[in-house]
């Protein structure tokens, strides 16, 4: 698939107000702020990386090593010779190498770095209610990329901490509308041929009335299969740590089956081990007894063999036999996904009406455009006509050489 990826720039402060810093990480931070451009002054999540500093590590890798800030070479150069205050000192080998590895791997960040953000906004395509919307993307004036999205109460982790803090476990309901979100919308996502790559409980949003929503795509990839190994260790399928060999959207199953683990317990530890790692053994972990009719459900989401692992859509149906159909959240939930459904229609009906009007206008200015061509072939046929006549009949020559237009063909 080839998807073009554009970017606007614009003033930042023009358009929204940032109010407070809600987290950071790497390069950059989360951001609460309001739309000034909306009537209401919606809040949104503002998501910035600050292209300065990503280019500031290449900088100090390269030049923190170095006595001479001209030149970067090992050896005494024509600036350092001139210059006897510079102080150049030649690199050893030993060092050279050091500081190879040191540029190579500031790039390769921030090579990842871009790349994270641009898979982002590559995935302002997937519209679906249990995936996060995301409102903006663009450079900002003070080089900063921004990524504009919904705003969320919180993430899954920070949900599920609080609700064991106050010794609230979730219910089997409760579990079981989070487990349908985040399935619808991982169902959607593999449908469109994306494999999300980072399914964790803090790449899943609470919203008001627990719906739930997948988000940050930074390392979402397009197509059956791929072989980067990237993601949480703590959740991260057995296969992706396979060197080189491909793996499938069966990854964001296991995944999902060790958040399913947290979500029951709070925790990521069973028996005092990494529950990830004892799955990888097929080691046998058992769920809280209240909590035991998800337990074949979960031990499915990570056999060891990928093509053993169900898919979303097989694990949601074999979800909707614990969800009480007279549910009054399942009732609401199907509400907001068919009123979701409704308006993703509809604008997918306009901007088809539009798309084809734009191919109509097109198709026009072309028809003009091959009229105009072919008036202009018959006036060039009427000239060419007349300058054959101009070879042949003297008078006709005469009289055209009184036009300065025509005095190079008079000379012919």
């Amino acid at each position: 698939m080839e998807t073009l990826v554009s970017l606007k720039i614009q003033d930042t402060p023009s358009r929204y107000n940032v109010l407070q810093k809600l987290g950071s990480g790497g390069q950059g931070g989360v951001y609460l702020a309001e739309d000034l451009q909306d009537p209401e002054l919606r809040l949104v999540a503002l998501k910035q990386q600050d292209l300065d500093q990503m280019l500031g590590m290449i900088r100090k890798s390269f030049l923190g090593q170095h006595q001479c800030l001209q030149c970067q070479l090992c050896t005494r150069c024509k600036h350092c010779q001139s210059c006897d205050s510079c102080k150049h000192k030649p690199l050893t080998i030993q060092q050279s190498k050091h500081l190879e590895e040191s540029v190579n791997e500031a790039k390769g960040l921030l090579s990842k770095e871009l790349l994270r953000f641009l898979r982002e906004i590559s995935s302002t395509q997937l519209k679906h209610l249990n995936i996060v919307d995301i409102y903006d993307s663009y450079i900002s004036t003070d080089n900063k990329f921004i990524i504009v999205s919904e705003l969320a109460h919180q993430d899954l982790e920070n949900f599920v901490d609080r609700r064991f803090q106050r010794q609230q476990q979730l219910t089997n309901q409760e579990i079981s509308m989070i487990l349908l979100q985040i399935l619808n919308g991982l169902e959607y996502i593999h449908e469109k041929n994306f494999i999300h790559r980072d399914i964790s409980p803090q790449n899943i949003l609470v919203f008001k009335g627990q719906v739930i929503k997948i988000c940050d795509f930074g390392f979402v990839s397009y197509g059956d299969y791929t072989n980067a190994n990237i993601g949480k260790l703590d959740y991260m399928a057995p296969e992706v740590n396979y060197g080189n060999q491909n793996y499938n959207n069966a990854i964001d199953i296991w995944s999902l089956g060790i958040t399913l683990y947290y979500i029951c317990t709070g925790s990521k530890i069973f028996k005092e081990q990494s529950v990830n790692n004892l799955a990888r053994d097929q080691k046998s972990i058992e769920l809280p007894s209240q909590h035991s009719q998800f337990q074949e459900m979960f031990e499915q989401m990570i056999q060891l063999n990928p093509n053993n692992r169900p898919t979303a859509t097989q694990l949601k149906e074999d979800l909707m036999k614990f969800i009480d159909e007279n549910n009054l959240d399942l009732q609401k939930y199907q509400s907001l996904l068919l009123s979701h459904l409704t308006i993703q229609h509809s604008i997918k009906i306009q901007n088809n009406e539009e798309e084809n009007q734009n191919k109509d206008d097109d198709e026009e200015d072309d028809e003009d455009d091959e009229e105009d061509y072919d008036d202009e072939d018959d006036e060039d046929d009427e000239e060419d006509d007349d300058l054959t006549k101009h070879s042949f009949n003297p008078i006709i020559h005469k009289t055209y050489q009184e036009s300065p237009k025509w005095q190079c063909v008079a000379l012919l």
